[in-house]
């Protein structure tokens, strides 16, 4: 369904339709990145905390408070600093859309 704003032609609504899928795309990409970046945190719950108590088997037997003081500052400074996660998402999900348009480019797609 293609609607048509009074004033513009057919063609230039193509495009804001076009330009607003890419752009929602591109807004999915950044927030699942962020989302894998906040999963990996090393804070209970979290596959980076089952990833480092498999490493260091002690922490998975440690149930003391100053194991979840630490989660919880790496949970506060990673809010802190969310403004640059979602900058390092964005640069990441253009550097592998740039990536993918110059593979495409060089097969002849």
């Amino acid at each position: 369904v293609i609607i048509i704003s009074a004033g513009k032609d057919p063609a230039s609504a193509s495009m804001t339709i076009s330009n607003n899928a890419i752009n929602l795309f591109f807004l999915g990409a950044i927030l699942n990145f962020v989302l894998f970046v906040f999963n990996m945190l090393p804070a209970p719950g979290f596959d980076g905390w089952h990833i480092l108590s498999s490493f260091f088997p002690k922490l998975k037997a440690s149930n003391s408070q100053a194991t979840y003081f630490i989660s919880l500052v790496i949970l506060i400074l990673a809010m802190n600093y969310i403004k640059y996660i979602f900058l390092l998402g964005r640069i990441t999900t253009e550097f592998i859309i740039f990536g993918f348009v110059s593979l495409a480019r060089m097969l002849g797609a």
